[in-house]
């Protein structure tokens, strides 16, 4: 008799749960106790967060070549800014590093001078960019193209 009266006390507060002292969402809530677990499912897709990146393209690519490591090879690019003072410079995968019709492709970028007030005096020096591509990027690869403003490089491997 006394089981049975707990109960019948005990069906009103679980039952009002959901609208007593804020736990209706919560774990302390004994209706969601059996649920399945919805917020880890909503979680589960996070939108990627895009960001622009500021660099620009340099002027020229003047040299490319590669060099063998243990676990794959580095891509080496030389090149031509626009101005002096570019920094920053990377090869920036395009195709989400994945190559095309056997051709890994990356940009060749470097971020402007931070004082836009240089002037060209026809004189630049030339900056590096260097890309590790591991083995299991390398499968089907068989040439590697670097992207300038105003040429192209590519690369038998």
């Amino acid at each position: 008799m006394r089981k049975v009266f707990l109960l019948l006390v005990m069906i009103p507060f679980i039952a009002g749960c959901s609208d007593f002292g804020g736990f209706g969402d919560s774990q302390y809530n004994p209706v969601n106790w059996f649920d399945g677990d919805e917020e880890a499912e909503e979680l589960a897709y996070i939108e990627p967060v895009v960001t622009e990146d500021p660099r620009q393209l340099v002027l020229e690519v003047t040299s490319l070549g590669f060099e063998p490591t243990s676990d794959g090879m580095m891509v080496i690019a030389t090149g031509l800014p626009a101005t002096q003072g570019f920094w920053d410079a990377e090869l920036v995968p395009t195709n989400n590093g994945l190559p095309l019709d056997g051709i890994l492709t990356y940009r060749f970028v470097a971020a402007p001078p931070p004082d836009s007030n240089l002037t060209e005096d026809g004189v630049t020096t030339e900056i590096n960019a260097i890309k590790l591509v591991l083995d299991q990027n390398l499968r089907g690869v068989t040439h590697v193209k670097v992207l300038a403003e105003t040429n192209v490089r590519i690369l038998e491997v």
